[in-house]
């Protein structure tokens, strides 16, 4: 028998990271949902200004260093819903939008991308 000697991971899945972010999407569903019945239209628009500033500062930093667009990876998204749902509900929507933009760039994109960053993007 010989033994092969290799880097870890030694199990290799099948599924890539835009499977994994649509699961976790997933599971963000009911929270996203409760968020919405308990704090109304409120909560809509905390979640859409954080996730167009998210989203907006993504597109534009893959732009500005000449890299083909991360959106695929919907990591950007996640990241827009995980800060508006830690967000108090009265902050004023810029705020979020700010937040959004703070997000990916310093908490994200300064390390290198998907991935890299040491702290949880949402939470910086």
């Amino acid at each position: 028998m010989k033994l092969i000697v290799e880097v870890s991971p030694h199990k290799k899945a099948d599924y890539d990271i835009c499977w994994l972010m649509k699961q976790v999407l997933i599971g963000l569903t009911p929270v996203v949902l409760a968020s919405i019945i308990f704090f109304r239209m409120r909560a809509v628009l905390l979640i859409i200004s954080c996730l167009l500033g998210a989203v907006i500062s993504e597109e534009v930093w893959m732009r500005l260093r000449k890299k083909p667009s991360s959106l695929r990876d919907y990591s950007a998204v996640i990241t827009g819903i995980l800060l508006a749902l830690v967000l108090p509900r009265k902050r004023p929507l810029w705020v979020g939008f700010l937040g959004g933009v703070v997000s990916i760039i310093l908490g994200k994109q300064v390390f290198g991308g998907l991935g890299q960053n040491i702290f949880n993007p949402a939470l910086v």
